[in-house]
């Protein structure tokens, strides 16, 4: 039976643990082998910002970044209904849920339901692509969702931090004065413009060349509270769970196209023929339940 893991490249389908590994690696590095970590990155240190880390965060997001088609923006604005529901999901429901979940769960650690909160208001465009591609998803439509959401990332991150972290909290009674970002700044003093500035650094400068964007919510962790701060921390939690995650929901995806739009395995045996089909879609495609759709097919 073909596995929608196996459709993986070896790099995306091990994902989760390749970051335990370099996790581990940097944790063994960091304490056997650099005794002032400080004095030790001085050199490659501008600021606050660590060389290292901003060139290997955006070597991290070039390559989706680089492959988003950002010409077929338009064909989102076609469909309004579907514009709409991506709306919908990533801006108002996605963020307001994980803000939910962080406020629910992590209410007694602060510095973790920020970092969570990051997580929750970063859409994700990188990996989007893949999944909808071993979704069978509409290839068009998710090119331009991908491009029409990593514009709105670049330009309301920095609102959507600030409404989520500092004016939120404080309006619904939450503390989160113990969270101390760079310069001992807590989050009340931390302003739209500084989260920005994290934004276009590790964002905007690959999108000029150019999925939860983990890897945004990681770097603006980083830019703002630290490197050894809890909130950086949290933010690699996001790509620990995704893969497995995602992997459930492809084949809940899958099975879905089968009930309920057997039209597009037909139409895609049509096109490609029928050893392009994934075991399951060829079984159901022969099947008697499907005879009356290829049919209705053949005769259209």
């Amino acid at each position: 039976m073909t596995s929608i893991a196996k459709k993986m490249s070896l790099l995306d389908r091990f994902l989760t643990v390749w970051i335990f590994v370099a996790m581990a690696l940097g944790v063994g590095v960091g304490y056997f082998l650099i005794g002032d970590p400080e004095a030790f990155f001085a050199p490659v240190t501008v600021g606050t910002t660590n060389l290292l880390i901003a060139f290997g965060l955006i070597l991290m997001m070039y390559p989706p970044l680089a492959k988003v088609k950002y010409e077929q923006l338009p064909k989102v604005f076609s469909n309004l209904r579907v514009l709409g529901v991506s709306l919908l999901q990533n801006w108002i429901v996605g963020p307001i849920l994980m803000f939910t979940l962080a406020a629910i769960f992590l209410h007694g650690h602060p510095e973790y339901m920020v970092g969570l909160i990051l997580v929750g208001i970063a859409r994700c465009f990188a990996m989007v692509l893949v999944w909808n591609q071993l979704a069978k998803g509409n290839t068009e439509y998710c090119a331009g969702l991908v491009a029409f959401n990593s514009v709105f990332q670049i330009l309301l991150f920095g609102v959507y931090a600030w409404i989520f972290i500092t004016w939120l909290p404080g309006l619904l009674g939450i503390d989160l004065s113990s969270v101390r970002g760079i310069g001992g700044k807590t989050v009340a003093d931390v302003t739209i413009g500084e989260i920005f500035v994290s934004v276009m650094i590790y964002l905007g400068i690959p999108f000029t060349a150019s999925g939860n964007n983990f890897e945004l919510a990681i770097a603006v962790a980083i830019a703002v509270f630290g490197v050894a701060s809890s909130v950086a921390f949290t933010t690699v939690v996001g790509p620990l769970i995704e893969v497995p995650v995602l992997i459930g929901l492809v084949h809940v995806a899958l099975w879905l196209r089968r009930k309920y739009f057997p039209r597009s395995i037909v139409e895609e045996a049509n096109a490609d023929g029928v050893q392009s089909l994934s075991d399951k879609d060829r079984a159901f495609y022969e099947s008697e339940a499907c005879r009356a759709t290829r049919k209705a097919v053949e005769s259209s």
